[in-house]
């Protein structure tokens, strides 16, 4: 499980990788300060949306599992925006922060889910039958 979680910081690394090179192939400033905000903000929400999912027991059933990697989700949503929130009225660090955000959010959120994907997988134990 805890390889699995170490997709977002290889992927947000690549990413801005990418965009900084793709920004100077362009002529253009790729806003370094506001890209590591913006990775670190989601880099943090994606790590604290792992915990429901993390908590639950290994012969947990899918409904149980399901219900937290939703959670997950929302948590990473919710952490994200209020990050962000504190962000722009502290600092006001203009649209490319914004850019960034999104950009890391949407990554942050494939990866949170592929890690979620992963460990539903697992064998869940069976639900016990309905007697009458």
């Amino acid at each position: 499980m805890f390889r699995t979680m170490l997709i977002n910081p290889v992927v947000v690394v690549v990413a801005a990788a990418t965009g900084i090179a793709v920004c100077r192939a362009a002529g253009t400033n790729p806003h370094i300060p506001e890209m590591l905000v913006a990775s670190g903000i989601c880099l943090l929400a994606a790590a604290l949306a792992t915990i429901p999912i993390l908590r639950q027991p290994a012969d947990a059933t899918h409904a149980a599992l399901f219900q937290s990697a939703f959670l997950g989700s929302v948590i990473h949503l919710a952490l994200a925006i209020a990050f962000a929130a504190v962000i722009l009225f502290w600092r006001k660090p203009g649209s490319a922060f914004i850019y960034w955000l999104l950009a890391m959010y949407w990554l942050t959120l494939t990866g949170l889910c592929a890690v979620f994907v992963k460990r539903m997988r697992v064998p869940a134990k069976p639900l016990g039958t309905a007697t009458i």
